[in-house]
């Protein structure tokens, strides 16, 4: 019963992740089409790319830490584990795919004229 209650967490985790980043960059580009093809097509590929060429970076600019973080809060700074993300990562992750576009698309939003 654990195991599907923490499978069950998990599953929210990353879908309250992907739901707010996907808010965030809708918010920036304001093309509900092309927020979606870059909420599930960006990340994954940014991952992967940075992954593969900086390694030393790549989990405090992961979009997915928030989201594992969420999954299994760990409450240290770093990571205590390879399998684990920090608090450190998370909150980078968070304000790098979240906080950030959220805050310039708030911004291009303001600025923008009324038509």
């Amino acid at each position: 019963m654990d195991d599907l209650r923490q499978t069950a967490w998990s599953i929210l985790a990353i879908s309250i992740a992907a739901s707010l980043s996907g808010v965030a960059i809708g918010s920036l580009v304001l093309n509900t089409p092309l927020a979606i093809v870059m909420t599930m097509l960006l990340p994954i590929t940014y991952d992967v790319t940075i992954g593969a060429h900086f390694t030393t970076v790549a989990p405090w600019i992961s979009s997915l830490a928030f989201s594992q973080w969420l999954a299994n809060p760990q409450w240290t700074w770093l990571a205590r584990f390879d399998n684990t993300i920090g608090l450190g990562s998370a909150l980078c992750s968070l304000l790098l795919w979240v906080v950030t576009p959220l805050a310039a698309g708030w911004l291009r939003q303001t600025k923008k004229e009324v038509k």
